[in-house]
């Protein structure tokens, strides 16, 4: 390490002096004996002294280092066109892909303190929002060379219009020389061509906001001020995503309105940017950009008690306007977020004892307090889920019974007896009836029996009557085996199946006969066949395939026997046709009310939703009303009606209860509705906590700038008009201000907010305490100075680059090959402190031993 020199020459000074004197006092006799006498703690002690003198003065050393790194300065104020500064941006990042590292220094109206790296990615618009707080209303580009000057020398890039409304960048032509940066500027490849604004967005225009999970049309005025007409493509992009992206032609002298749909999916305030691109290189792109804020979605916590409990409901409300957070199975051990943070819970089947114990009380607190509640049935819910007697049946409007309550549920014992005679090998008959039966098979339920008999002259029983969940893979397998022989023999058949039906333990039973002829030994035994059959509870449906035979005895045996009778030529038609049967034979077509439970409106009045008119349920959990309780919907059969769909208010809060399903188990019905989400979002819409100021009302804001001050203009169109009004308001410079609001007439507020720049600004107003969706929107630079269209100042721009050395549109090559000298101070005075410190302790040691000056006596007689 070798010492450069002394950034401070005061101290160095006094240090000599000192030594001069000492060096003078040493010649005289009487101070030489004493010095002699005092050893080396004299010496210690001003040699200590002399490095704090040193220390003062702050030495150092040099070290000298070549760069041959680049300054990318860039102009973010707002007449930079942003299609071509983005374009000239992507090309600096070339000259950074070629080994010349790059950082970027933003500037407009002032210059950042110092460079930041350019993140991955980082577009120009993201740039500009995120240095806002420069003031984008003005470019200062003298300002912008000043701070580039600050930095180590190296290459200045410098991506400007060089459209100065302060400063003058010449004035700093002698400083760049001087310290040797030389002055690159980036600018469009044919730059005379970049100074018309004939053809280019006029006008970009969307809602202030947008309801949660709904698009709005966004409408983008063209203006074509040319003589002829012009062509190119307009890309609109919404958060991020393009949602649209066509070709466009402007007649000669006109303007045309393009419209495009949001993205519903986009929340929170965020930016929809227009660009034009003109297929005619003699027009520049040009962009504007707009805020539209998305309504919050309502938080929603949906707890299931398996992953086939969830499934529909939770998809259905997915397809909703709610932020939908689920968890399925025991979560006893889950760390589940806290309830206060949802509008609404949702209880799915899910039993008590899935849930940790202090949830339950949680629960009650939670509804009393204002939170909404919803409980489905199932077999894991209310008295069944050992919900009895808790905290969170206090909350529930209606009256658990013990878990030996009955469920109720039909199931279905299905046989399918297929002609497999020769005749059905024509048109690939048995390949589609093989095809019908399995796809039967595939949607019967897993607690269905399934049987399939395939018959010609004598019957063959290819699917024993089994439980199709247990057996479903190995069914659909086996029905393969059917091949066409034989002659056609139906009776045989009918009985093997009307043995099996008989001994299968289900609620309904039915047969599908399918066969592509004429019954041989037809006769009025088949009829009376049929009529045994109902009396056992069995019915029959029958399909004929082809046209060739009466079906007459198919049609009468259909009639007698309760089922449906198909008939059609194409072959390819049955596995619809088995499918319907099967609705039929399973109750999900029948008129027969004694089969399933009608849903009818009970004592109460229908609150939670605007339906009127239901499908009917096979199952749901005995419950009974509370006192007080609001009982919306029953379930009736068998001359009996008990609650399905009850609901309350408890404490400040709001509960629902439906004894039935939503897995497809008892609701089969129900999940094939095409209103079940509807029904669901607007049970879930009732319980949600409302406040008396709607946080989604609809509002207007309207914006201008007067003498440096901005004016909003705000009205709420709310039921209920807001007392108290103001906003929190966030400006381009980062600043935070509170902005009350002066009521100037019912629903219409005002406010003046002074000391303004360009930029964009984040405006969240709260009535009535009540937070409203927050917004956001832009003041342009024209507003303060700054005009757009007017291309680039090439004479100025040539300037810089030729009084300092660089050139326009530099090649990597010309980076590479500028290196600076740059020479780094490191300071030393630390050092000196440290030893003068450890000298001062070696003294001090020396002292306590006795060898110093005071504590000899014959030195007191030197003085």
């Amino acid at each position: 390490m070798k010492l450069e020199g002394f950034s401070s020459i005061v101290p160095l000074l006094a240090m000599l002096i000192v030594v001069a004197l000492a060096l003078a006092f040493s010649f005289v006799p009487r101070f030489r004996k004493c010095l002699a006498l005092a050893g080396p703690v004299f010496y210690l002690r001003a040699f200590a002294l002399m490095l704090l003198a040193l220390a003062c003065a702050r030495p150092y050393t040099e070290s000298r280092r070549e760069s041959g790194s680049a300054l990318l300065l860039m102009d973010i104020s707002d007449s930079m066109e942003a299609p071509i500064a983005q374009l000239l941006l992507d090309r600096a990042r070339q000259l950074e892909s070629s080994n010349v590292p790059l950082d970027v220094m933003p500037f407009s109206a002032k210059a950042a303190s110092a460079p930041v790296r350019l993140k991955s990615g980082q577009t120009f618009r993201q740039l500009q929002d995120s240095w806002n707080k420069l003031d984008i209303g003005a470019t200062n580009l003298e300002s912008g060379i000043e701070a580039a000057l600050q930095q180590p020398p190296q290459s200045v890039i410098l991506i400007s219009d060089g459209r100065e409304t302060r400063g003058d960048a010449r004035r700093l032509v002698g400083a760049l020389r001087s310290l040797g940066s030389r002055v690159y500027p980036l600018v469009p490849d044919d730059i005379s061509a970049q100074h018309t604004d004939a053809f280019k967005v006029a006008k970009l225009y969307a809602p202030l906001v947008a309801p949660a999970q709904k698009s709005v049309e966004i409408r983008t005025t063209l203006k074509n001020a040319a003589e002829t007409s012009l062509s190119g493509t307009l890309e609109i992009v919404h958060a991020g995503k393009v949602i649209a992206s066509r070709a466009v032609t402007v007649p000669a002298g006109q303007e045309i309105v393009e419209v495009a749909e949001s993205d519903p999916s986009a929340e929170g305030v965020q930016e929809i940017t227009a660009t034009l691109k003109p297929d005619n290189s003699a027009y520049p792109p040009s962009a504007e950009s707009i805020f539209l804020s998305s309504q919050p979605r309502e938080k929603v916590l949906l707890l299931s008690g398996n992953a086939e409990d969830s499934k529909f409901l939770k998809e259905g409300l997915e397809n909703q306007s709610y932020q939908l957070k689920s968890f399925v199975g025991d979560l006893r051990a889950e760390k589940l977020p806290a309830l206060e943070d949802f509008s609404s819970l949702v209880l799915n089947n899910i039993s008590a004892d899935q849930l940790p114990a202090a949830m339950l009380p949680a629960i009650e607190a939670y509804v009393r307090n204002g939170g909404g509640l919803v409980m489905l049935g199932g077999n894991r819910s209310f008295g069944l889920g050992n919900y009895k007697d808790t905290e969170v049946a206090k909350a529930i409007p209606v009256e658990m019974l013990p878990p030996e309550t009955v469920k109720k549920r039909l199931n279905l014992a299905m046989s399918l007896v297929l002609d497999k005679s020769r005749s059905m090998a024509d048109g690939e008959k048995l390949d589609y009836a093989k095809e019908a039966a399995r796809e039967t098979i595939r949607n019967l339920k897993s607690d269905d029996l399934v049987q399939v008999v395939g018959f010609d002259a004598s019957p063959f029983v290819v699917v024993e009557m089994s439980q199709v969940g247990e057996n479903r893979e190995r069914a659909i397998d086996r029905v393969s085996r059917l091949f066409p022989a034989g002659q056609t023999n139906l009776l045989p058949a009918i009985d093997e199946a009307r043995r099996s039906l008989v001994r299968a333990n289900a609620g309904r039973k039915h047969m599908i006969i399918l066969t592509d002829g004429k019954i041989p030994d037809e006769g009025p035994y088949y009829v009376e066949l049929v009529k045994q059959l109902r009396l056992l509870g069995i019915t029959v449906s029958t399909v004929l395939l082809g046209s060739g035979t009466d079906p007459g005895m198919l049609r009468t045996m259909a009639d007698q026997g309760g089922g449906a009778f198909y008939q059609t030529n194409d072959p390819r038609s049955l596995p619809k046709i088995f499918l319907m049967d099967v609705k039929i034979g399973s109750g999900e077509q029948t008129l027969k009310e004694d089969l399933e439970y009608l849903v009818r409106q009970g004592t109460g009045e229908i609150v939670t939703t605007e339906i009127r008119t239901f499908p009917p349920v096979r199952g749901y959990v005995q419950t009974r009303p509370r006192e007080g309780a609001n009982l919306e919907l029953v379930a009736f059969g068998l001359d009996r009606a008990e609650p399905l769909l009850a609901s309350w208010g408890y404490g400040k809060g709001k509960s629902v209860a439906f004894t039935s399903d939503a897995s497809g188990r008892w609701s089969n019905y129900w999940v094939a509705w095409p209103r079940f989400a509807t029904f669901w979002s607007e049970v879930v819409d009732w319980v949600r906590k409302k406040d008396a100021i709607d946080a989604n009302v609809r509002f207007d804001l309207r914006t201008t700038v007067a003498k440096s001050n901005l004016n909003l203009d705000l009205s709420i169109f709310s039921d209920k008009t807001p007392g108290s009004v103001r906003a929190l308001l966030r400006l381009p410079s980062g600043e935070e201000r509170s902005v009350g609001f002066t009521s100037i007439s019912a629903g219409h507020y005002q406010s003046v907010v002074p000391g303004i720049m360009a930029g964009r600004y984040d405006l969240s107003v709260i009535a009535d305490g009540v937070k409203l969706a927050p917004v956001a929107f832009s003041l342009p630079g024209s507003l303060f100075g700054e005009r757009k269209g007017e291309g680039f100042d090439g004479a100025l721009l040539s300037y810089l680059a030729d009084a300092s050395g660089g050139r326009i549109n530099p090649q990597p090559a010309d980076l590479r090959a500028q290196t600076y000298v740059q020479l780094e101070r490191h300071d030393l005075t630390p050092w000196f402190v440290l030893v003068a410190l450890l000298l001062i302790l070696v003294e001090i040691v020396l002292r306590e031993l006795q060898i110093n000056l005071f504590s000899n006596p014959r030195l007191w007689r030197c003085a």
